[in-house]
């Protein structure tokens, strides 16, 4: 198998390159659902906690940002919600 660019990150000590790589990932994802609640606090709250990340989490799945600043994450996020027909 052709390496991928994981096999070409360094690792420390006590983690490997893709190790690392994984953590990020996963960090950067709870990240954008994070940014997706804070844009929109009063739905949020609406919603309740529990609800509102189940939401904010299919909303990142079903429409990942194109926009590169966490600004941007949750364009349309109240529009998805909608069409999602809440009860």
């Amino acid at each position: 198998r052709a390496p991928g660019r994981a096999d070409r990150l360094r690792g420390g000590a006590w983690i490997s390159g893709a190790a690392a790589l994984e953590v990020y990932r996963r960090g950067y994802w709870h990240r954008l659902v994070d940014a997706v609640l804070e844009l929109y606090p009063r739905t949020a709250r609406v919603l309740g906690g529990r609800a509102a990340a189940t939401h904010a989490r299919d909303f990142v799945r079903a429409r990942p940002p194109q926009a590169l600043t966490l600004e941007r994450v949750a364009v349309d996020f109240g529009g998805w919600l909608r069409d999602e027909q809440l009860p």
